[in-house]
């Protein structure tokens, strides 16, 4: 497996705000963004902070053309070439010949350029060591408010709200319970026709935020080695995060950009993200 001390795993959940931070982390000549072109034409001498600056800004602008959030345009595809389920699905001797095979991440490794991984889930992590056996975690907590806040649609709200309508019986709440606890809270008999009548099928519509959040943060604290990043801190105000960056940094030991280019970033991003998430609540 690679002996090798320059990947960056981004641990976050879908929404978390963790592609930002990512982007920050590369702005550097130490760090790639996530595009093999891009990544290309900086070891070429060619794709310098300023460069990516200005690729960056002209995707931020697009997404608020389009009230679209599309990553930027950059992911772990885009820079490694393969679906990174590649670590799941096949052993890790495969995985690592496929790399073997990556022109690029070689030429990466020979340079000791730093490149960035995002991971949204602890097996894929697990999977993911077992290659880079050196690799360094960011790993995300209090993201929910975060998350929430964005109007992603990663929910079953409206497919829960649905099948309600479909089963309830006159007698029944006008809006169903989206959690568990909920349904427990529910007059006795409601509960025994969702049990027996309905085999608890609206199970399959609930929000297991709660339980998520908290098998989360168990196995974030388990892990060995890690930096953990809290969103809901990081993320108040540019101050806050340029605190919280300037520790990523160093923790991934590259090179920190300056103070107005971080802040500057962090205003467009959340200006975006609020452009995005407004036109999502109209629709």
């Amino acid at each position: 497996m690679y002996n090798y001390s320059y990947i960056n795993f981004f641990m976050y959940p879908a929404g978390a705000g963790g592609k930002f931070l990512l982007n920050c982390v590369s702005l550097n000549n130490r760090t790639v963004l996530q595009d093999h072109v891009l990544a290309q034409q900086q070891l070429s001498g060619q794709f310098n902070v300023d460069a990516k600056l200005k690729y960056i800004y002209k995707k931020l602008k697009l997404a608020q053309e389009t009230k679209q959030w599309t990553d930027l345009g950059l992911g772990d595809y885009e820079l490694w070439g393969f679906n990174v389920l590649k670590y799941v699905e096949a052993f890790p001797e495969i995985t690592k010949k496929l790399l073997d095979s990556i022109s690029l991440i070689q030429e990466c490794m020979t340079k000791n350029i730093h490149l960035p991984i995002v991971c949204h889930n602890f097996i894929m992590l697990e999977n993911m060591r077992k290659v880079w056996i050196n690799g360094k975690v960011v790993v995300f907590t209090n993201y929910r408010k975060f998350v929430n806040t964005r109007n992603l649609g990663y929910n079953n709200d409206q497919k829960l709200e649905s099948y309600w309508n479909t089963i309830k019986g006159d007698d029944w709440p006008t809006d169903p319970p989206t959690t568990k606890a909920a349904i427990r809270q529910l007059p006795v008999f409601i509960q025994h026709e969702l049990s027996q009548d309905f085999n608890n099928e609206i199970e399959r519509y609930l929000d297991f935020g709660e339980d998520y959040d908290q098998l989360w943060n168990t196995y974030a604290k388990n892990l060995d080695t890690k930096f953990i990043f809290d969103v809901e801190y990081s993320y108040e105000n540019s101050r806050n995060f340029y605190e919280v960056y300037l520790e990523v940094c160093a923790y991934l030991g590259v090179p920190a950009a300056n103070q107005p280019i971080i802040e500057k970033y962090f205003n467009t991003w959340k200006k975006t993200l609020s452009i995005i998430s407004q036109s999502s609540a109209q629709e």
